[in-house]
Parts: structure tokens; sequence; C-alpha cells
């Protein structure tokens, strides 16, 4: 009867040590899991911000060289007067639309005067 007993005793414990060790190992690998899936998510997060930085950069990069070139442009055509309206007039962050209606404008006026009064007139309106 008594080794009986020990041995029913023995895989009792067995199995219920087989199962507190799952129970473990689960929240063990669940924790792991988890860490791994934020570093991951962490990494995935930099490189988008990297590629969406780099992204910004070079339209940055393209519309400072075509406020450039405007302010080159005005300054051939008109003179120094004309360069300046025209910086002022692309300060900031000008848009497409404000850049090509600034280089439609340099062309298209006769004189200096006429520019300058399209560019204020423009950017109070």
């Amino acid at each position: 009867g008594v080794e009986e007993g020990r041995l029913e005793g023995h895989q009792e414990g067995r199995e219920e040590g087989r199962l507190e060790g799952r129970e473990e190992g689960r929240l063990e690998g669940r924790e792991e899991g988890r860490l791994e899936g934020r570093q991951e998510g962490h990494l995935e997060g930099r490189q988008e911000g990297h590629l969406e930085g780099r992204q910004e950069g070079r339209q940055e990069g393209q519309v400072e060289g075509q406020r450039q070139l405007l302010v080159t442009l005005a300054a051939d055509r008109f003179g120094g007067a004309a360069a300046s309206g025209v910086s002022r007039a692309l300060n900031g962050h000008p848009t497409n639309q404000r850049l090509t209606e600034v280089g439609k404008l340099i062309f298209s006026c006769e004189a200096v005067d006429d520019l300058l009064g399209q560019l204020k007139n423009d950017r109070s309106a």
C-alpha cells in the first residue's frame, strides 16, 4: 500500500510540476515575445521615420532650389530690388503653386515696379 501511494503521489507531483512548468514557460515566452515585438516595432518605426525624414528633406531642398532660382532670375532680369521682393514673397514655406505664380510674374511683368506691385498684391490677397 505505501509503495503504491508513493508511486501515485510521485506521478501526481510530476504532473502538477509539468503543468506549473508549462504555465511558467508560457508566461516567460509571452514576456520574451512582447520584448521582441517592442524591439521590432521600435526598429520599424525608426526606419519609417528615417525614410519620411529623407523624403521631407528632399522636398524642402527642391523648394529651396526653386526659390533660389526665382530670386536669381528676378535679379538677372530686373536687378537687386526685384530679387529682394521675390525673396520676401517666397519667405517661409511656399507652395508649389506659389513658386509657379511668382515664376510666371517674373516673365510676364515688363518692369521692376510692375513685378513688385504684383508681388505685394498677391501677398495681401
